[in-house]
């Protein structure tokens, strides 16, 4: 006996015997059926399993690209993707999908259910997400899907410096590489409490850093920011001095950082620091603190360079504190007039370009010399005007390091 291939046949079990190779082929032929049925068809609500014609799209997964933000949270306008055959061996930065329809398609982002209650969206224009059809409680057809690539780290670019908030304004690069117009805040994690003006590292606009979306909302993973009044992990800076700030002892500093292009220069005597970062800060000098009651004269001169960290004073408000790399040092000035009637005379600092401070911080300082009796003008060594000094600071106070005697115990 052989299986009839006409559609309805029957076996009577008494009349037909099937034989061994018969059983296989039935056994082979009803588990291929049962491997199809699932691969293509779908259970009802009855839960009976119906094969899908191969035609309909309703339970086929669709991919779409993000356009904008539809209403509702989590909801979007996307337009439906397909592959390119043309750029599928494409080697050469292709995009291998392409808009199949610009009609918009709301998609719901399912990992954006129940979002936080201050909602921002986590998906930008060009993002992709895998979708199905399903029918929602009033019968209406809805698309449902999944990212893809969904909690992968973004590149994001700050639009402030640090605000007093844990929050900073940001635009956040799309999967095209270009910068999103839209301004979305991005939380950090601020150890010690307080806020981003408070916290170290600072950030200023402009600043690159990366960020994910969760549930919704936008943190900056790139790094802790520790609140410079309850952590140890003080930031120090480098800043240099360009005008004497308020108060003795306060001076007004750039931060300045290596330059990277003047690191392996040989032979050419250029700065290799560069002014970048936070500008015009105020900061102490902590050398001239508790300063001598009267005589004082700033031990800094423009371009002088402080190591300094940010803190708190008793009132809660930021400060920045530092010591002079020059400490000191002794420097070199240059008189601006002959030995005077005094034991003092006025002078100009040299500064770090080897040139004389003529006007502002570092010029017409006055410079003590150590004496044991008598003026300058009955002094040597002579001062003459525009002669070059070794000098140093020491409380505020500048002093000659060149010790001077009397003519008359020198004759």
């Amino acid at each position: 006996m052989t299986l009839s291939p006409k559609p309805f046949k029957h076996l009577n079990h008494r009349k037909d015997k099937l034989s061994a190779k018969e059983y296989n082929q039935l056994v082979d032929l009803t588990s291929k059926m049962a491997r199809s049925d699932i691969a293509n068809s779908f259970a009802d609500s009855s839960g009976f399993s119906k094969r899908d014609s191969g035609t309909g799209s309703a339970m086929r997964p669709k991919l779409f690209e993000v356009q904008s933000e539809a209403t509702g949270d989590g909801i979007y306008n996307c337009y439906e993707q397909i592959i390119d055959a043309t750029d599928w061996t494409a080697q050469s930065s292709q995009d291998k999908l392409y808009t199949l329809s610009s009609i918009n398609v709301e998609v719901f982002n399912l990992l954006e259910n129940f979002p936080e209650s201050v909602y921002t969206a986590g998906l930008n224009e060009h993002d992709k997400l895998i979708a199905w059809q399903k029918t929602d409680d009033e019968g209406n057809t809805r698309w449902i899907g999944i990212p893809v690539g969904w909690g992968d780290v973004r590149q994001a670019r700050t639009q402030e410096a640090s605000p007093a908030a844990t929050y900073i304004a940001c635009k956040i690069f799309n999967n095209n590489g270009v910068l999103d117009s839209t301004v979305v805040s991005v939380y950090c994690n601020v150890i010690g409490g307080g806020t981003l003006a408070d916290a170290t590292p600072p950030l200023a606009s402009g600043d690159d850093i990366h960020v994910t979306n969760i549930q919704g909302k936008w943190w900056n993973i790139e790094t802790t920011y520790h609140n410079v009044a309850s952590s140890s992990s003080l930031s120090v800076k480098l800043f240099e001095v360009t005008a004497v700030d308020t108060g003795d002892g306060v001076y007004i500093c750039d931060e300045v950082k290596v330059d990277s292009s003047e690191w392996t220069d040989a032979g050419t005597g250029d700065d290799h620091l560069a002014t970048t970062g936070l500008i015009d800060k105020s900061v102490l000098n902590l050398m001239e603190n508790n300063l001598i009651a009267s005589g004082y004269k700033e031990a800094l001169g423009v371009g002088c360079r402080m190591f300094a960290v940010k803190t708190k004073d008793d009132d809660d408000n930021n400060r920045w504190v530092g010591m002079p790399i020059t400490g000191n040092v002794v420097r070199r000035a240059k008189t601006t007039q002959a030995a005077p009637a005094d034991t003092k005379i006025t002078a100009n600092l040299i500064g770090q370009n080897d040139a004389e401070i003529t006007s502002g911080l570092g010029s017409g300082i006055d410079v003590y010399c150590d004496i044991t009796s008598g003026n300058l003008d009955d002094a040597i060594p002579r001062l003459t005007n525009d002669m070059e000094i070794p000098v140093y600071n020491i409380n505020g106070k500048w002093w000659c390091a060149w010790p001077f005697y009397p003519m008359d115990i020198c004759v």
